[in-house]
């Protein structure tokens, strides 16, 4: 679980830096939204995060279902988006991790988001 809590507080400091040293280089990114899918990679995710202009930013997840075999790992959990505590998406993260060189970094992140949060908090 540490390279995801350690994506989410580089999320929450909007340090780019930070968030490609816990994930593979190229990183897949797939977003499920109503309508369809987005495909970026992590470099475009964490673009998107730091220009967020303003507020304080916080993806809390709760419930995580951690599943580990030998050098690969997933991370379901469901998560709340918020700018100053205030809900703007929520939804699942399900992460896929890899032990390389002794150490788990992120190859690949999907997610789906959804506008409705409020009893999600």
């Amino acid at each position: 679980m540490a390279p995801v809590y350690s994506f989410f507080d580089a999320i929450a400091h909007r340090d780019k830096a930070a968030m490609l040293a816990q994930t593979v280089p190229d990183t897949a990114v797939t977003i499920s939204r109503e309508g369809g899918l987005r495909h970026l990679t992590i470099d475009n995710l964490a673009d998107l995060v730091v220009n967020i202009k303003s507020g304080s930013l916080a993806e809390p997840i709760h419930d995580p279902i951690v599943q580990v075999d030998n050098n690969i790992a997933s991370v379901w959990a469901p998560f709340v988006f918020t700018i100053d505590g205030t809900p703007t998406n929520c939804g699942t993260d399900i992460f896929t991790l890899a032990k390389l060189n002794g150490k788990w970094l992120i190859v690949n992140l999907t997610y789906n988001s959804q506008k409705n949060c409020e009893s999600a908090r």
